[in-house]
């Protein structure tokens, strides 16, 4: 995730880095749902493993995904409609164009399917499968660095993000 930032400041300055941060700052808005999810998940999925497997785990991730894709589809949705407000609201009439409002966008999309995938992770780890899911998290990790290397000189900002958006889809699909 951070180096991302690192390309930012590398490559477009210490005002992109900005930006990126200032988008980053209200998608993750969202984090407090994801981390108290696998702070229970995690349990809960070993638990059904042991008492019922893998056909358990299937059900608990199944169930657990729906909720969080749903809970997240809705703040992607309020992304989407109150983004561009809450960009200007928080950090001022610098942050009112497009392109803040489209980043923030797809990070929250990116946000979504890297909390899918964290629970696709979480149900691996269950079922005593960590060799996948380290294989999984390098993959997202190297498809996100090539995606945001290619990206980010014709889009800048939104490139960054979208190149963080292709990685989390690798690593949920």
């Amino acid at each position: 995730w951070y180096s991302i930032h690192w390309f930012l400041a590398f490559l477009l300055g210490p005002d992109a880095t900005g930006r990126f941060a200032a988008c980053e700052t209200l998608a993750l808005l969202s984090n407090p749902l994801v981390l108290g999810l696998g702070n229970s998940l995690g349990p809960r999925s070993a638990q059904a493993f042991l008492q019922e497997g893998g056909h358990a785990v299937r059900a608990v991730i199944g169930y657990a995904s729906s909720c969080v894709g749903g809970l997240m589809a809705v703040f992607v949705g309020l992304a989407f409609l109150f983004g561009k407000n809450m960009l200007t609201l928080v950090f001022g009439p610098d942050y009112a164009g497009s392109e803040s409002w489209s980043t923030l966008v797809v990070l929250t999309v990116a946000l979504l399917f890297g909390a899918l995938g964290n629970i696709l992770d979480i149900g691996l780890r269950a079922v005593n499968r960590p060799g996948v899911a380290f294989r999984v998290s390098l993959s997202s990790l190297v498809v996100t660095i090539v995606a945001v290397s290619v990206l980010i000189h014709p889009f800048g900002v939104l490139g960054a993000a979208g190149g963080l958006l292709i990685g989390r889809v690798v690593a949920a699909a």
